[in-house]
């Protein structure tokens, strides 16, 4: 009679290795022993390496791909160590956008850009008086744009992007009508009166820059020495010069009516 033997499984050690290149990794499951011939289930859990995502296992350190999942089935024999094999997260990037002298309650919010996906950039357009909006630029002092709203953006970084303005040109009447209106506040307690004379041009109000307001209350040859918005408690009737375009023009108020008339200096 001959003895009938059976070969005892080999057992094999199963090591886990969080593969953090230096950087801390957590949650790296402990080893485990696998049995010759038997299937083994690794371990459901997953380590944790900040700003990377976990992909799971491969016995070689280098792979960017993972062979196993966490809680696999592992069939190979032997001793192995399995390497965590991660994928960096991408970064996440602010773009602000500026007025840049625009109204800044009609810029667009803030938007988030993920690393190396290309972010379609806010279709809203700001609004600045007497400009016209070109598009975007990181030059805040930019005459023309890189990016337009809803065009693409690219680039890996947080930015600030000032709008681009285009000055309108203002057609010149060819002949100049200038006119005056007065708007008149009584302030109570004083019982005095508030004036404040605007100049127009063909129903264009002028700005400052286009026009010198001044006021007399003594006669109709002056001094004008009073700017456009004043207070008298006994004014009810004043008198206006308009300098604009290289030409003075009068005007005389009397208790709300208008008039323009011709200035005869005193000698």
């Amino acid at each position: 009679m001959y003895a009938v033997w059976q070969k005892k499984p080999e057992t094999y050690t199963i090591t886990y290795n969080g593969n953090g290149n230096g950087d801390t990794v957590t949650n790296v499951p402990s080893a485990v022993q696998k049995t010759e011939g038997v299937a083994l289930t690794l371990s459901s859990t997953k380590p944790s390496r900040t700003g990377y995502n976990f992909l799971g296992w491969s016995k070689d350190k280098t792979a960017t791909t993972a062979t196993y999942s966490a809680g696999a089935k592992y069939t190979e024999e032997g001793n192995a160590t399995l390497y965590a094999v991660w994928q960096k997260k991408p970064e996440i990037y602010t773009i602000t956008f500026n007025a840049n002298g625009g109204l800044a309650t009609s810029v667009p919010d803030s938007m988030q850009k993920t690393e190396n996906v290309t972010l379609k950039l806010s279709t809203v357009k700001p609004t600045r008086d007497g400009y016209t909006f070109l598009g975007w630029s990181k030059d805040k002092t930019a005459e023309w744009p890189t990016y337009i709203a809803g065009g693409d953006f690219k680039e890996n970084a947080s930015v600030t992007l000032y709008a681009v303005w285009q000055k309108n040109e203002v057609e010149e009447p060819t002949s100049h009508n200038i006119t005056v209106k007065v708007s008149k506040a009584t302030q109570k307690k004083g019982k005095s009166n508030t004036y404040t004379v605007t100049a127009y041009d063909n129903g264009r109000a002028l700005s400052k820059t286009e026009c010198v307001i001044k006021c007399s209350v003594k006669s109709s040859n002056g001094p004008f020495d009073i700017a456009e918005t004043f207070t008298d408690k006994k004014a009810t009737k004043f008198w206006i010069k308009v300098t604009a375009y290289s030409t003075d023009y009068f005007f005389s108020y009397n208790n709300g009516a208008i008039a323009s008339y011709s200035y005869k200096s005193v000698r």
